[in-house]
């Protein structure tokens, strides 16, 4: 379907901008959750490790006074190596398995009573990311469809319910040249640098 020159002469500015400053302070509340999820889960992830490194280093520790300071010195290096790549690889679960948690959370985010007006802000966003007077592609889902009010889109732009997703909006423009990816699962991706910021700096206290 494609837009028409309408506008939603009905929605009050003032009651717009405190939803959305609603909408704003639950997102970033998830977030916090989030973030807080991923240092609690290497937390624990890590205190295992560590027990197993220092399990390591007693072995060394008792090497050492069997078989001389020299191999003692080897395997407490060793140890720490082992320690190293473990907590390495700590960063990597910890996030992977946050990231899962918070994916099969997405799946069931159009179950929230608040899920119309998120994907309408989503879709305003990505509209407001396109370049000026460019008719735009919005790809939603289907489920999304009657979520859409044509009327309140710009002039020409064309709805197209193709995209399998758990929320959002992908916004083409240029034949393709400009694409806003304003998915709920893009916007989950975009969370990851700051997850593995969290879950390092619990690995390296």
């Amino acid at each position: 379907m494609r837009a028409g020159s309408g506008s939603d002469a009905g929605e009050r500015p003032a009651d717009a901008r405190a939803l959305a400053e609603a909408i704003t302070r639950r997102a970033e509340a998830e977030r916090a959750e989030l973030l807080q999820a991923a240092a609690d889960e290497a937390a624990a992830l890590l205190a295992r490790a560590r027990a197993d490194a220092e399990a390591v280093r007693a072995a060394a520790a008792a090497a050492g006074r069997q078989r001389g300071q020299h191999d003692a010195a080897r395997l407490r290096s060793q140890a720490q190596m082992e320690l190293l790549a473990a907590e390495s690889q700590l960063l990597d679960d910890a996030v992977r398995t946050v990231m899962a948690q918070a994916a099969a959370a997405l799946r069931t985010a159009r179950d929230r009573p608040d899920y119309p007006e998120i994907f309408r802000r989503l879709l305003r966003e990505a509209l407001a990311a396109a370049p000026p007077g460019a008719p735009a592609v919005v790809r939603i889902d289907p489920q999304d469809t009657a979520l859409v009010d044509p009327a309140a889109l710009p002039p020409g732009t064309e709805v197209v319910p193709t995209l399998r997703c758990a929320g959002g909006v992908v916004v083409e423009a240029w034949a393709g040249a400009f694409v806003a990816d304003n998915t709920l699962e893009a916007r989950l991706r975009a969370q990851e640098p700051a997850l593995r910021a969290v879950v390092g700096r619990v690995l390296t206290s």
